[in-house]
C-alpha cells in the first residue's frame, strides 16, 4: 500500500479571555510538496470556511523541509547566477581591498584575492614608475657626467618600489575598521601611512555600485516632463534636470 501525504490546518484565536483552537481540515495532498501548491491547499482551506485572508495574523508550520529545501536551492542558485564570479571582478575586488572596513577577510577564493593583490601591487608600480619617469630628464650624450648620480638613483627607486610592496602588505596586516565607519575618512587618516594606496583608494571607491543614480535620473526625467510639459525642449529639460540635482548648498 503506498503512503500518502496530508496537510493538516487548524484555527486558532481568543474568544474573551479563552485561547480556541480548532480543526479545520486534513487534506490530502496529490502533488508534490512544493511553496506554491502547500500555499493553494492552504488558501482552499479557508475559502471552505470564509476564512478571509486578511483576518490570518500568521501560519505556523512544522519543519517543512522539502519546502525549506526548495526555497534554499532556489536562492543559491540565483546568487549564483548574478555573484558566483564576482571575486573575479577586478574592479570591485580592488575596491573591496582599499575598504578598510573588509580588506581581504571576506574572499572565498584564495586565487580571486591573490590575483587582486598582484594587480593592486602593478598599478602602484606602474604609478611611480609614471611619476618617476616625469621628473626625469632625458640627455643623449656620449659622456655623461652625472651617471654615477643616476645609478644611485635607480637604486634608490628600487628601493621605494620595495617600499610600496610592504606599504601594502602592511595595511592588508592591519585591523579592519569599524563597519559603521566612512572608508573616506578612515583613509584620510591613514594617508600619511599609507601614501601610495591612498591614492589608489581614492581612485578605485569613487566607482558607484549601482544603476540606481541613473534610474533615478530617468525617474525625475519623467516627473518634468509631464502632460503640461510635454513640449519642452531636450536642451531646457537637460538644465532642468541639471538644477534639480543640485544641492542647496
Amino acid at each position: 500500500m503506498s503512503e500518502k501525504s496530508f496537510l493538516g490546518v487548524t484555527i486558532h484565536y481568543i474568544d474573551g479571555i479563552k485561547p480556541v483552537a480548532c480543526n479545520l481540515a486534513v487534506r490530502e495532498l496529490k502533488s508534490n510538496h512544493t511553496a506554491q501548491y502547500i500555499a493553494d491547499s492552504l488558501k482552499e482551506s479557508f475559502t471552505d470556511w470564509n476564512i478571509e485572508l486578511t483576518k490570518i495574523r500568521a501560519i505556523v508550520t512544522d519543519n517543512v523541509t522539502d519546502t525549506m529545501k526548495e526555497v534554499q536551492q532556489s536562492l543559491q542558485k540565483e546568487l549564483n547566477k548574478r555573484f558566483g564570479l564576482i571575486e573575479m571582478n577586478t574592479h570591485i575586488a580592488i575596491a573591496t581591498l582599499l575598504d578598510p572596513r573588509f580588506k581581504n577577510i571576506h574572499f572565498r577564493d584564495l586565487h580571486a584575492c591573490g590575483r587582486a593583490i598582484q594587480k593592486l601591487k602593478d598599478i602602484v608600480k606602474s604609478d611611480i614608475a609614471a611619476t618617476s619617469s616625469e621628473s626625469d630628464e632625458e640627455q643623449s650624450v656620449l659622456y655623461d657626467f652625472w651617471q654615477h648620480h643616476k645609478e644611485l638613483v635607480h637604486t634608490k627607486k628600487k628601493r621605494k618600489s620595495n617600499k610600496e610592496s610592504d606599504e601594502l602588505s602592511l595595511y592588508l596586516s592591519g585591523p579592519v575598521c569599524n563597519f559603521k565607519s566612512n572608508p573616506l575618512e578612515e583613509w584620510e587618516d591613514m594617508k600619511y601611512v599609507f601614501p601610495s594606496l591612498y591614492k589608489q583608494a581614492r581612485s578605485f571607491l569613487v566607482m558607484v555600485a549601482s544603476s540606481v543614480p541613473c534610474e533615478r535620473l530617468f525617474s525625475k526625467a519623467g516627473a518634468i516632463v509631464c502632460k503640461t510639459r510635454n513640449r519642452l525642449s531636450s536642451k531646457h529639460l537637460q538644465k532642468l534636470i541639471f538644477l534639480s540635482g543640485l544641492s542647496e548648498k
